[in-house]
Parts: C-alpha cells; structure tokens; sequence
C-alpha cells in the first residue's frame, strides 16, 4: 500500500479478525510461562488474541489514513474455506495467567508504522 502498488482485497471487505499487538501477544506468552513454571504439569489450550474484530475494510481505511495513501485495491472473490468472522475467547487466558491485552488496533498500526519507517529493510 505504502509504494502504491494494488493491494487483493478477498470478498467484500466485511470479514472480520481479531488483530492483536505484538506487545499484547507477548505480554500473554510470558504470562504463559509464569504460569507453568508454577504449575509444570498443567495442561490447557488457550487463545491468545484480542477478542474484539476488525473488519477487512476497516483495517484498509486505518492502513491507508495512518499513511497518509489512497489504496489501489484489487477487489478478488472470497476464498474457498474462508469464514466471516473470527476471533479468540481469551477468558481463560485472563483467568489463568492475567493476560490482557490494551492496545487498540489504531494504536498498534500507527506503532507498527513507525517502527517500519524506523527499520525500512
């Protein structure tokens, strides 16, 4: 997006995901560490993630305003398999070892971008 070139877009724009900061994702894998170093036998699958969605065209209108870029989409079919909405229940994960994540979506691709524009290799 950022150099012009056409970026697919699959469907319509409105399946969702849960996008999750790095730093949020992080601050739950240590959490999960700590929580089997005290309990070295446990076993629990957990999702880590952010349990609020973002639609596709939302993610591109925030891409797109917080680079200052009009988009070149290419507008393609939804794919085979693809489902409308997803995202990760993280009560367990709250529970077990504190995980939290705070970083709104806006906030983390203007934190992405600058680091980008920081590290352009």
């Amino acid at each position: 997006m950022q150099s012009g070139e056409p970026i697919p877009m699959f469907g319509d724009g409105s399946t969702e995901r849960d996008y999750t900061f790095v730093d949020d994702t992080l601050q739950g894998l240590l959490g999960a560490i700590r929580f089997l170093d005290q309990n070295p036998d446990a076993f629990e699958i957990i999702n880590l993630g952010e349990s609020r969605t973002v639609s596709l065209t939302q993610m591109i209108d925030t891409l797109a305003r917080t680079l200052g870029v009009t988009p070149q989409i290419e507008r393609l079919p939804m794919q085979a398999g693809d489902v409308v909405r997803t995202y990760a229940d993280i009560t367990k994960a709250r529970h077990l070892f504190g995980y939290d994540p705070h970083t709104e979506f806006e906030k983390g691709v203007k934190r992405f971008l600058e680091w980008l524009n920081d590290h352009p290799s």
